[in-house]
This record gives C-alpha cells, sequence and structure tokens, in this order.
C-alpha cells in the first residue's frame, strides 16, 4: 500500500515525466560549478601574473572572438551530431582548460587558453537549445529554460562560494585541479542520460547544420535579413550577456577592495546569482501577466536602476542587498529570451540556421564586450564605479531598443 501511494504521488509523477530533464539538468549542474569556479578564478590568475585590468578584459573578451570564428567552422565538422554527442565534446574540452589557464606565461598562450574556452562554451550553447527543441512544446518551452536555469543558478551560487574554500590571497595550481571533481560527476550523470534516452534522441540530426562559411561579411548579411520581429531580442541578448560578463569580470576582483572582509568577492557573485533559484516560480506568473516580451525588457531594465547608486555606496553589506534586490528583478529576463528566441526559430523552420546563427552571435557580441568595456573602465574608476556605469549604458541602450521596437513586440511569437 505504502509502495503504491508512493509511486502515485505528485513528486514520483513529475520525477517519470521530466526525467530525462533532470537526468540533463545534474549533469549540466555539476559542469557548471566545475565552469564558474574556474571562470571565478580567470580574472584572478590573469592579474595575478602582472595583466592590468584593461588587457584581462581584452584576453577575457577573446573567448568570444574566437567562439564567432568557431560557430560556423564547427558547423562543418559536426554536421549530424546531436546534443549527446556534443556535451560530451564539451565535458572532454572543458578539463583543457584550466591547465592551459595556469600555464599561460605570455599572452598568446592566454588567448590559446580563451580558445579553448570559447569553444567549449560555444558548443554548450547548442546543447541547450537543442536539448529543449527535442524534448519539449512551444507552450512550456519557457519551462524547461526555466528549469535548466535553476539548476545553473543552483551551481554558480555556489561556484564563488567554493571557490572563496579553494583560495585565499592567491590562485594556486591545485585551486584549478580540484574543480575537475565536479567534471567527473557531470560526466557519470551523461552516461545516466545516454542510458534512458529513446533511441531517436542519439540519432537526430543538428540544428546547425548546412550554415554557410564563416565571413563577417555574412554575418552583417543576417543581422541586416534578420525580421524586425527578431532584432529587439538580438540586441537584448546582447545587452543581457554584457551584462553578466561585466560581473564575473569585476566581481571575483572585489575581495581586493574590500580586504578586510573574508571572501567579499564569493559574496558579491553569490548575492548576484541566488535569486536565479527563484525563477522558475516567478516566470510564470509574469509571463502570464505582461508577455514574454515585456517581462524581459522591463525585468532587466528596473533591475539595472538598482545598480547605478552602487558608486555612491560605501558599506560593502548594503551593496549586496542593492545587487541582491537587482538580481531577483532581473532573474526571469533569461528564460523569456531563451523561449522568444526559440518559439520564433519554430515558428520560421525555413530561417531556422540564420536564426540559430544569429542567437550565437549575439551571445560572443554580448560576451566581447562586457569584460572589454569592464576592464577598461576599472583602469579608470574604481571596481565598484566600473559596474555602476555599464549598469547604465545597458539599461539606456535597452530602453532605447524597446522604444524604437515597441511596434513590432507584440507579434504572437513574442509574446
Amino acid at each position: 500500500m505504502f509502495r503504491s501511494l508512493l509511486l502515485s504521488s505528485p513528486i514520483v509523477k513529475f520525477g517519470r515525466q521530466y526525467r530525462i530533464l533532470l537526468v540533463f539538468c545534474l549533469s549540466i549542474f555539476f559542469w557548471q560549478i566545475f565552469d564558474g569556479i574556474i571562470t571565478y578564478f580567470t580574472p584572478i590568475v590573469i592579474i595575478q601574473r602582472g595583466f592590468s585590468t584593461t588587457s584581462m578584459g581584452f584576453i577575457i573578451g577573446s573567448s568570444s572572438i574566437f567562439g564567432a570564428l568557431l560557430d560556423f567552422i564547427l558547423a562543418k565538422v559536426l554536421k549530424g551530431s546531436n546534443y549527446l554527442r556534443i556535451l560530451l565534446i564539451v565535458l572532454g574540452i572543458s578539463f583543457f582548460y584550466p591547465l592551459t589557464l595556469w600555464y599561460s606565461q605570455n599572452i598568446y598562450l592566454y588567448l590559446l587558453a580563451m580558445f579553448i574556452w570559447g569553444l567549449y562554451w560555444d558548443l554548450y550553447r547548442f546543447v541547450s537549445f537543442d536539448f529543449v527543441a527535442h524534448n519539449s512544446t512551444p507552450e512550456d518551452n519557457y519551462m524547461h529554460f526555466s528549469i535548466i536555469n535553476l539548476f545553473r543558478s543552483i551551481a554558480l551560487l555556489l561556484a564563488p562560494l567554493i571557490s572563496g574554500l579553494l583560495v585565499s590571497d592567491l590562485v594556486q595550481f591545485s585551486s584549478l585541479l580540484l574543480p575537475s571533481i565536479f567534471l567527473v560527476i557531470a560526466g557519470a550523470f551523461y552516461i545516466i542520460l545516454v542510458s534512458i534516452l529513446p533511441a531517436q534522441h542519439h540519432h537526430s540530426v543538428s540544428i546547425h547544420t548546412h550554415r554557410h562559411s564563416f565571413s563577417w561579411l555574412h554575418e552583417l548579411k543576417l543581422i541586416k535579413s534578420a525580421s524586425r520581429r527578431l532584432m529587439p531580442i538580438f540586441l537584448l541578448n546582447i545587452i543581457l550577456v554584457m551584462f553578466d560578463s561585466t560581473f564575473w569580470t569585476i566581481g571575483p576582483l572585489l575581495g581586493t577592495a574590500f580586504s578586510d572582509i573574508s571572501d567579499y568577492g564569493g559574496l558579491f557573485m553569490a548575492a548576484y546569482m541566488i535569486p536565479g533559484l527563484f525563477n522558475t516560480f516567478i516566470i510564470r506568473f509574469l509571463i502570464s501577466k505582461f508577455g514574454k516580451i515585456n517581462s524581459a525588457f522591463f525585468c532587466f531594465i528596473v533591475s539595472g536602476i538598482f545598480l547605478i547608486p552602487l558608486s555612491l555606496i560605501r558599506q560593502p553589506f548594503l551593496i549586496l542587498l542593492f545587487v541582491l534586490l537587482s538580481s531577483i528583478i532581473n532573474t526571469s529576463s533569461w528564460p523569456a529570451v531563451s523561449s522568444i528566441f526559440t518559439d520564433i526559430i519554430e515558428s520560421n523552420p525555413s530561417r531556422k540556421k540564420e536564426y540559430e546563427s544569429l542567437n550565437d552571435l549575439s551571445v560572443n557580441i554580448g560576451f566581447i564586450l562586457g569584460p572589454s568595456l569592464a576592464g577598461l573602465l576599472a583602469t579608470s574608476s574604481n571596481l565598484i564605479q566600473s559596474i555602476s556605469l555599464v549598469s547604465f549604458v545597458a539599461i539606456t541602450l535597452a530602453s532605447l531598443v524597446y522604444i524604437f521596437y515597441r511596434p513590432q513586440l507584440h507579434s504572437p511569437a513574442t509574446n
């Protein structure tokens, strides 16, 4: 009797219905802890080796320049691959990034490390979109993105806190190797995922096939030919990624700005990431009330307003409070934007490859601009002021995009 009650419980039913999603999320969860720790250490290691904040920003931004180039090269090499094969490649390549980062002694080796970083992140973006496309419907894809983002947010909340335990003043070689334990656990869940997936998932065709060879002229043509319905989402995604990458570039360095508080950089990043734990519960209400596009824009703009006064605040824990409030509001922007991209792609199958290319391009542009702008501003102002300045720039751009494209923002695919 107890067994029958247990099997009929809502939790068990949910687990059966979404077991593929849950196992996928667990693999991504442990991989994201690994990557979050390494991401946290990256600006510290570069500064530790004597580079300026400006150079550090441009070095980190170069990873997405490589990502933009690799996006189209890999499409030729990996024709016919699906998210299972690409996820395996992501897990394998990730192991080499911390090793290359540590042994880099000059700008060329750092660029090699950024090449590896850009490679596996470009592949991961494909994995998440392709997984949701195979395992959800247009009506519930935003929930799949929300659940994936929930697991990623938990991982990115834990990563800076674990980083603080692994390093005191300087990053050591052992600090870069220990996170590989999480990579091994991610691999174990990958094996479980492969074992429970239906046979057709092992042979599905990649959504990245038949892309054109890379050229900047082709990229400009893609942007020019994008429908007015897609363009505001393309631009908002650039701004979101620019904003997020600023935090991950500046946040780990804040320990030097508030050296009297143990692991302040880790606390700062935790305050930025913790609201992501609740976006699954918030996003459904916001989208049903205001639509996907309004939720994405307004949440981001309001959240940025909370960060502009940071440069005037001298109390470190009050800064954490403002960051926390900002992130609570912004937490729904990401799944809303991802869901809109997926809706538009699925409603325009003839232009699927071009729209997928534009999504990847928007992420790469944002991650080039964010670290580069953050590093440049941090050289001429302090670290907290640079976050305020980037926030001002970001919400100004987002507001202009919303105003300019307002007549086109209420089509069915974007609400």
